[in-house]
């Protein structure tokens, strides 16, 4: 059963498709004295995959455990109450949900973020969303007080972005839960948005459904950028507010380290190739072994920006960026070049 709480172990679209290909299974069994039960339904979608469908390739050990996700996320309605086997019945219609396009992170930011006392600006000049407190106070930076007197001077240059309010924000919690079939979850999330912290245990009862977190979440940014394109609508600019987040650039950057390797070096898998090279020649065995030799390398300027370490240090940087948390916190890095420039 796949891992509950943690964003990588989410129904991939392959996951999806299995699930929709056992919601055309049960749909299409029109004996309603006789419900179809889970063993006829993995015949048939096995059959009907032309034995494409394996439970082993969804991170799947049982064809229930594969059923209950299934169930959760609406696709079918599992009868357990007639002996026997499980029964399966048809859920309400399932349209996959299209992937909202990603808000720029300022805007985003701004837009979401309903925190009081706080003024949330556009600088039309410079393309960039400017957050201030709205009453001036004791030792604040100075760039906030710079803020304060170009509007003052050039009220023009700047439109004010209004957030959506918590209560707003709620509303649209309420709505999802409504809308939701599967009878237990929805109670959950209703007795959720019922407490003294709505908004945290709402997300907390959809950690532990990541298919109805998927479907809130796309909901939450589709509501989030109908707002956005609202306010940018209202905006008197030359061009148009830029609102989307750039995911090319940002997937370019990440991909840069391939370009650095010249083409008699790349196989079909060049990045592999690359690194174990490197290791190999290094004598090294870990990460944290790799960055240790970069920096006391550098330190000790025994070697220089060769074209081995420029490649070197941005696979390094690459590999950094795809960490998770836990093994960033494990680094093993003098402390001095987090600080020297």
């Amino acid at each position: 059963m796949p891992i509950i709480g943690d964003e990588n172990s989410y129904p991939s679209s392959s996951v999806d498709e299995a699930f929709q290909l056992l919601a055309a299974v049960v749909a299409e069994h029109t004996d309603k004295e006789r419900p179809l039960t889970a063993s006829q339904a993995f015949v048939r979608m096995r059959r009907k995959s032309f034995g494409g469908f394996d439970l082993k390739d969804f991170g799947y050990s049982r064809f229930r455990d594969f059923l209950a996700e299934a169930s959760q996320a609406g696709y079918v309605v599992i009868d357990d109450s007639r002996p026997g086997d499980l029964a399966l019945l048809a859920a309400e219609s399932h349209t996959k949900q299209e992937p909202v396009k990603p808000v720029r992170p300022d805007l985003w930011k701004a837009f979401t973020d309903w925190t009081p006392g706080l003024v949330r600006l556009y600088d039309i000049d410079q393309d960039r969303v400017l957050v201030v407190p709205a009453d001036p106070a004791p030792l604040e930076p100075v760039r906030f007080k710079e803020i304060r007197e170009r509007r003052e001077t050039s009220p023009e240059s700047f439109a004010t972005i209004k957030p959506v309010e918590l209560h707003d924000q709620l509303e649209w919690m309420r709505k999802f839960a409504e809308a939701v079939h599967d009878l237990k979850i929805r109670e959950l999330l209703e007795s959720a948005l019922a407490s003294e912290k709505p908004v945290k245990l709402f997300r907390a009862v959809l950690r532990d459904f990541p298919e109805y977190q998927k479907r809130w979440r796309n909901s939450f940014s589709s509501q989030v950028r109908i707002e956005i394109e609202r306010w940018r609508d209202t905006v008197q600019t030359p061009t148009p507010v830029r609102i989307d987040r750039e995911v090319e650039a940002r997937t370019r950057t990440r991909q840069s380290p391939l370009a650095q390797l010249g083409p008699s070096s790349r196989s079909e898998n060049p990045d592999s190739t690359h690194i174990q090279f490197v290791i190999k020649n290094r004598g090294v065995s870990s990460y944290s072994d790799l960055l240790a030799w970069v920096t006391a390398a550098q330190k000790s300027r025994v070697i220089s920006d060769s074209p081995d370490v420029v490649t070197l240090r941005s696979l390094l940087h690459a590999a950094i960026e795809r960490m998770p948390a836990e093994e960033l916190r494990n680094l093993r890095i003098p402390v001095g070049y987090l600080f020297e420039e």
